[in-house]
């Protein structure tokens, strides 16, 4: 038993982990991405200027549904397992020639139930949406924008630097010349002090983009796990309110047993979702 125990707390520590841990990492790239310029090269600035839309996406139509979630999640909570605690309780009072009364509450309740279990499947949905349209615009901007502006400022300072060497050549020629003339050898030391700022650029838009990769991966990766979980999370309501399908045309035994089976179903959603705590779905990770 102990054992048992101690897996589940180990799996429940993992998945809180991995939670905060996507969330985190969405967090950390945008934060990072939309703080970013690069002095005096409009070239890399139109790129990152590319990137902060994933950002300018996060912050304004994903994350404040993401962090009012939670309080939706516990208003529908509460609600539907109340109306399927109050149906439960009704459809026990049903049988053969029951009143018509009873018959027109279980309807409303009914109707009412399905139209929050809809409603709040509908939401789950839009968010796990949100999220897919997210990783894939992340995923985009790398492969089309962040790996080949990288690999450009690679290929730029490596041929940078071999003309660097060769201007160097040509000063140390015009230097040790018989006849030294002073205006070539000016013109030469301009060129390399161009050259030299060129590089420092350079090595600064290298730096950005190779962070830029590393931080979208790992953003990627997370949007890509929240997608899932909510998701899942969305489709176990959608199986909760399937239950509830055709529920006034069932015989009353079996009506009590789907309203049971879907309010097992809709606890086990509740307990599956309130083991997060607020600190991991804001992207903390747990202690």
């Amino acid at each position: 038993m102990q054992d048992v125990l101690m897996t589940q707390l180990l799996a429940k520590t993992s998945f809180l982990q991995r939670f905060a841990g996507s969330t985190s990492a969405i967090q950390n790239y945008c934060v990072w991405i939309a703080s970013q310029s690069i002095p005096d090269d409009s070239a890399l600035n139109n790129v990152l200027t590319v990137c902060k839309t994933d950002a300018a996406q996060w912050y304004n139509t994903i994350y404040p549904t993401y962090l009012d979630m939670p309080a939706t999640i516990a208003r529908s909570g509460s609600t539907i397992t109340g109306l399927l605690t109050l149906l439960i309780q009704l459809a026990s009072q049903l049988q053969a020639g029951s009143s018509p009364a009873l018959l027109q509450q279980i309807a409303q309740n009914a109707a009412t139930l399905q139209a929050d279990a809809n409603n709040l499947e509908n939401q789950l949905s839009a968010l796990a949406g949100q999220l897919r349209t997210f990783q894939a615009n992340l995923s985009q901007n790398a492969r089309v924008s962040i790996v080949p502006t990288l690999h450009s400022v690679q290929q730029q300072i490596a041929q940078g630097n071999q003309d660097l060497n060769q201007l160097y050549g040509q000063l140390h020629s015009l230097q040790h010349a018989t006849c030294p003339k002073k205006s070539q050898i000016a013109a030469c030391e301009y060129e390399i002090q161009q050259q030299e700022q060129l590089l420092k650029r350079l090595f600064v838009g290298m730096g950005v983009f190779q962070q830029a990769a590393q931080l979208n991966g790992a953003a990627s990766t997370g949007a890509a796990y929240l997608t899932s979980y909510w998701q899942g999370i969305a489709t176990d309501a959608a199986s909760c309110q399937a239950t509830l399908a055709n529920l006034q045309q069932q015989p009353p035994l079996i009506m009590k047993l789907s309203l049971q089976s879907a309010l097992q179903n809709w606890k086990a959603l509740l307990q599956q979702y309130s083991g997060l705590p607020p600190a991991a779905r804001a992207g903390r990770q747990p202690a």
